[in-house]
């Protein structure tokens, strides 16, 4: 039996995928990390989300292997 490796898509707490939160950064003209927090889109809450959408906005991709955030991510 194969294992299903889970990823990280969304943002668990306002429960929108990351690929949702960057139609809705192009909607606004959102560019940053911040106006993405400051417009409650995502990442206002617990946090978690955050570097993993920080990845999403240096690499393009909107699915992360647990852990897999950005490097340069600090809060």
């Amino acid at each position: 039996m194969s294992r299903r490796i889970k990823t990280v898509t969304r943002c668990v707490c306002r429960y929108r995928t990351f690929e949702q939160i960057k139609l809705l950064m192009d909607t606004y003209e959102l560019k940053t990390l911040q106006e993405v927090i400051d417009k409650k889109i995502a990442g206002d809450n617990c946090g978690m989300c955050r570097p993993y959408i920080s990845n999403m906005l240096k690499t393009g991709e909107f699915e992360f292997a647990p852990g897999e955030v950005d490097p340069d991510y600090h809060e």
